[in-house]
């Protein structure tokens, strides 16, 4: 690392030194920036001649800075102070009684200040007496770079621990910075007085990681009277060519700390250093597989800052912050998923730091935040709360909607068959208390016993839909995360079966107050397929908690209806409706009996965390089951129960393999009579990747016999229907 590149005012000689009267006057444009230091230190070793740089403060520490001096020969020499406030000062100097190669006396000014300075021939001992700045009395210290290599000041001050504060300011003598050094000056001014030292200071242990160098500094000696002794921490970057240190102090009774002005860290590590940032456009964070940003946390350090009470978090681990010129009224927050881990949080502040808004991250869904206008100028804090290691995020543009129209239930937008919509829940209120704010939407059936789809597929953030048969209404069935159908990232889709003319509610949601923002709704129906070419006629059973397996809870159907199963009647479905427990992941097993005590199980291991509202139709795929094993598999179940009578009780049994006790909501079964159609499914097969191994190969063969008892009613109907 070069710590002369700290200062990028530095004096380059490209002028050989010479005593000739054209070369009495050296001009600032021949100063050559590019010109190798060392040999110019080597030019000047020795003699009084080259560059002093050192720290500057106000009597009174209000002010502080750093000086540079250049004495380009006996005849020229000037002076420059920038304060850290960013404000520059130019001194012309007016050298008194020189000799060439010999001690000088040279008295500097500029429009507002001026200080005296003197050194030995050899360039020792470097004095400086009489600074004024602005009217003020100032204290300057300076140390003369040589062969060692540049020299570093930093201003810097301190505070007591019993109250009072000052200048405290360290010039490193030595060229890296990076090394062990026992010349360092310290300048430490408290009442107007200087109690630093040229002696008794050092560096050393240093120790490099990166680019990132960390030295351990301090000292011990008596200045003005008083024991004084000091340690700190000195940190050199190299990528920013930055230098910084901090530590405590004691001087008698008294102790307190001190630290450089300079901030001297990762870009991005403190607000002061925040890297400036960009998100995507608005849209492109619903599902955060592949993060917009990514960053290697362990780089950064922990800030402390933190959000206020609102936030989910009080502590940090690690932070980075970015800087962003709003370009939108909104951001949609998400975060990259870690082992199973949403690892990184939000705070928006203002350019002064000060707290706007904060969120949680999920990778279930995106967050919106807002709280300011296009053009501000923000900082965006990003901490992480898990995990030392690369993480990424998303970060994409929003707007700020208003007050949505269907906030209310009673004010909930119709939607039908085929529709798709856009919405957003970033200011409805929570009408439901289940933590997430939501709006409302109506469906009204146009079929008996179709199929309903309602997905937030491609939402912004982690939804939930509900499904209620009124505002004030039972809850129907409800999903949460639909991975299978959506992909990762908390979005929903569930089916319920409606009923010809019945008015449903559908609810989007958040999972919790945190999950809000933009999200799509979509509305697809499948209209049942007709099974019996009669009346179909439905028995609704009885209802109630679901028991634990292997014995479970049955439930009552009573049928009225008459005829026998393949030959003037059949099953034409079973549709159940099962809520699971509140605190639960049910696997349920569901199982049919017939009056005549013949049992088919319907669905093995079905997943009902989400609910299960299902239809099991005969000749058709069930609807709306998650199981391990279901019927009827692309044929008809109810084969099994050939030759029965569909009169009397039929039992619905339901058991749950996880013991979580949730509760059957209703169920019914129904039967078709009078003419029954040929069959619109394919048979089923004895492949056992086509068909369940739940039926017995005795009930094969009752199968194989209601195949063959359809094909003569098919060969009988298409007879009928030619004449």
């Amino acid at each position: 690392m070069k710590l002369a590149k700290f200062f990028t005012s530095l004096f380059l000689l490209g002028v050989l030194f010479s005593c000739s009267k054209e070369e009495l006057v050296v001009e600032d444009s021949l100063i050559n920036e590019n010109t190798d230091l060392a040999t110019d230190f080597g030019r000047y070793q020795g003699t009084s001649l080259g560059m002093y740089k050192g720290v500057f403060s106000t009597s009174d520490s209000e002010e502080r800075g750093v000086v540079e001096i250049k004495i380009i020969n006996s005849q020229y020499a000037k002076a420059t102070l920038e304060k850290i406030d960013g404000t520059v000062e130019e001194y012309k100097g007016i050298i008194h009684g020189t000799r060439a190669l010999g001690g000088m006396d040279i008295s500097f000014s500029s429009d507002h200040s001026s200080f005296n300075f003197r050194v030995d021939e050899d360039g020792s001992n470097p004095i400086i007496t009489d600074a004024i700045d602005e009217d003020k009395a100032a204290l300057i210290k300076v140390v003369k770079e040589d062969v060692r290599g540049a020299v570093v000041p930093l201003t810097g001050s301190f505070t007591s621990a019993i109250g009072g504060s000052g200048t405290w300011s360290i010039i490193f003598n030595t060229g890296d910075g990076s090394g062990n050094d026992t010349d360092i000056t310290t300048q430490s001014i408290f009442d107007t007085v200087d109690y630093g030292s040229a002696t008794g200071n050092e560096q050393s242990g240093c120790n490099t990681v990166d680019d990132v160098t960390t030295c351990t500094i301090g000292g011990a000696y008596m200045s003005q009277g008083v024991a004084i002794t000091w340690t700190g921490s000195h940190t050199y970057l190299d990528i920013s060519n930055c230098s910084a240190a901090s530590g405590t102090w004691t001087a008698g009774v008294s102790s307190g700390t001190w630290t450089t002005d300079n901030v001297c860290t990762t870009p991005g590590d403190y607000i002061q250093t925040a890297i400036p940032i960009t998100p995507t456009a608005e849209g492109t964070a619903a599902n955060c597989i592949s993060p917009n940003f990514t960053l290697d946390i362990s780089e950064f350090t922990d800030s402390g800052l933190t959000g206020d009470t609102t936030c989910s978090s009080t502590t940090t681990v690690r932070d980075v912050f970015y800087s962003w010129t709003a370009t939108s009224d909104a951001l949609v927050f998400r975060a990259e998923q870690i082992s199973n881990e949403a690892n990184e949080d939000i705070i928006i502040r203002d350019s002064t730091g000060a707290f706007i808004a904060c969120a949680e991250g999920s990778f279930f869904g995106g967050t919106t935040l807002s709280g300011w206008s296009i053009g501000d100028d923000l900082i965006i804090q990003i901490i992480n709360n898990i995990f030392d290691e690369s993480t990424g995020f998303c970060l994409a543009e929003a707007s700020v909607p208003t007050v949505p129209g269907n906030d209310l239930c009673e004010n909930a937008f119709a939607i039908t068959c085929g529709e798709s919509v856009s919405g957003n829940t970033l200011l409805a209120t929570d009408t439901t208390m289940n933590d997430g704010p939501d709006v409302f939407y109506t469906f009204t059936g146009t079929v008996e016993g179709q199929a309903v789809t309602v997905s937030t597929c491609g939402s912004g953030f982690d939804t939930r839909i509900r499904i209620f048969d009124s505002c004030d209404g039972a809850e129907i069935t409800q999903n949460d995360d639909n991975a299978a159908a959506c992909g990762p990232g908390g979005n929903s889709q569930l089916i319920f079966i409606a009923s010809l003319g019945v008015e449903y509610i559908i609810l989007i949601e958040g999972f919790s107050d945190d999950d809000l923002g933009p999200f799509e709704l979509a509305v697809s129906c499948v209209d049942p397929a007709p099974v019996c070419g009669g009346t179909i006629t439905d028995f609704a059973g009885a209802s109630g908690d679901v028991g634990n397996c292997p014995t479970g809870n049955d439930f009552v159907a009573t049928s009225t209806a008459t005829g026998t199963i393949g030959t003037d009647a059949d099953i034409d479905n079973v549709s159940v409706v099962y809520i699971e427990s509140a605190f639960s992941s049910p696997s349920v097993n569901i199982t049919l009996t017939s009056p005549e005590g013949t049992s088919l199980q319907l669905a093995s291991a079905a997943d009902a965390s989400n609910g299960i509202n299902a239809v099991f139709r005969d000749g058709g795929d069930p609807i709306n089951v998650n199981a391990l094993e279901t019927q009827p598999f692309g044929g008809t179940f109810a084969a099994a129960f050939d030759g029965e009578t569909v009169t009397g009780d039929w039992t619905l049994s339901i058991c749950d393999e996880n013991n979580t006790a949730g509760s059957l909501n209703s169920w019914s079964i129904g039967f078709c009579d009078g003419d029954i159609p040929p069959p619109t499914f394919m048979p089923v097969s004895n492949d056992a990747a086509t068909r369940s191994s739940i039926i017995s190969d005795e009930r094969n063969l009752r199968m194989l016999k209601k195949e063959r008892l359809y094909e003569k009613r098919k060969r009988r109907w298409i007879e009928e229907n030619e004449k």
